[in-house]
Formats: structure tokens, sequence, C-alpha cells
């Protein structure tokens, strides 16, 4: 699940609209309903993601809290802070990156190859033999 799908659930998961889940708050119903649809990543600012995940009725140290954290890492197209100080993870982090683009190539090798014909039609030239 992403970013957008996560606030977006939990918020409806709260029975709050958009409009009284962000008055209630503080929060501008304009800029979160962009959040909510993907047209404006998640800040940077650990405090405010903290704050956000609070507000949405989660738990710290749960494995939802590290989902959302996680989850606005990757929206804004980072690998997530935790990850990168292990020498170990980030050795994995790289098998499974080249992992997933030898798979794409294969792919693209895949699809860039003539079709094949799904069955035979034989042609008046073909000779059968009785």
């Amino acid at each position: 699940m992403n970013f957008p799908e996560i606030i977006k659930g939990l918020r409806v998961k709260r029975g709050l609209t958009l409009r009284k889940f962000c008055l209630g708050n503080g929060l501008d119903p304009s800029n979160w309903s962009k959040l909510e649809r993907g047209l404006l990543a998640p800040p940077r600012d650990s405090e405010t993601l903290d704050k956000w995940a609070l507000l949405l009725g989660l738990e710290r140290d749960t494995e939802e809290w590290q989902e959302f954290m996680d989850a606005a890492d990757l929206e804004r197209g980072q690998v997530p802070h935790d990850l990168l100080a292990s020498p170990d993870l980030r050795d994995r982090i790289m098998s499974f990156l080249k992992a997933i683009r030898a798979e794409q190539q294969a792919g693209r090798e895949i699809r860039d190859r003539e079709p094949v014909p799904r069955f035979y039609a034989p042609s008046s030239n073909d000779d059968f033999i009785d």
C-alpha cells in the first residue's frame, strides 16, 4: 500500500470526512486532499509525520506506525533511513535492486521478440500424408 492509500484509509477508518478531519486538526483540506491523491509528497520532517500518524490513530512502535513512515519515505523516492544504517542491509538492498532490474530487462526482451502464433492454420501448400 502506498502513502496516499494509507492516509486516506486511516482517515476513512476513523469515520471522518476529509474536511472534518482537517478542520478538527488544524490542517489545510486542499493540501491534505493533494496528499491523499498522491499529488503532493509527504514532508521530510519527522515531527510532522509523527503528528499526522498520531492524528490518524496510529500507536508508536507498531507495525502500522512503521509502515506509515516507510511509505512516506518511499513516496518521496527515498529508502527508509534505518535500512541504510546497516552495511549488511545496504548490500541486501543492492542485491534486490539488481534482481528487479534483471527481471525488468528479461521482460523487455520477451516483449521485444516477434509474436509467436497461438495456433497453426494450415495453408493450401501444406502436404498431408494419409
